[in-house]
């Protein structure tokens, strides 16, 4: 038979950690929204940036003209659809949406970090395509 000792401990061992518990869930719904916010910020970004090199390649017919060193605009332009499809998808709106582990929020707020700083790099070298092009065409035209 339990002792009124052992009940005691017992119950207050189970209102302490339901006081943990209670207080941790709503940093969790935080972190949540604020990486929600985060995800359709860059999300939007890398659709803007996509839609950059799309009508750059449209309006110079430069599907084939490199971007960098070994890669052209067309590839470039695929590939960033791929990484779109991977990173960004509906799949990891819901993987945050249902996330309580802070571990894995903190593992997709660096991967979103990562994103952004690569469409930064790329919005860079769209715009400076756009330069060479208007350069060469005011040669052309002068």
């Amino acid at each position: 038979m339990n002792t009124p000792l052992e009940i005691v401990a017992g119950a207050l061992l189970l209102m302490i950690f339901l006081i943990y518990i209670i207080n941790k869930i709503p940093m969790y719904r935080e972190e949540r929204l604020e990486l929600l916010t985060k995800y359709r910020k860059t999300q939007n970004m890398f659709l803007k940036v996509q839609d950059m090199l799309s009508d750059y390649i449209l309006s110079h017919d430069a599907i084939d003209q490199p971007i960098m060193p070994g890669v052209s605009c067309g590839e470039y332009l695929h590939e960033m659809k791929k990484e779109f499809s991977k990173n960004l998808s509906k799949n990891l709106l819901l993987k945050i949406r249902r996330c309580n582990n802070r571990r894995v929020i903190n593992k997709i707020n660096s991967m979103l970090n990562e994103q952004g700083n690569k469409l930064i790099k790329t919005r860079e070298l769209i715009t400076q395509l756009q330069k060479k092009s208007s350069d060469n065409s005011e040669l052309c035209a002068g």
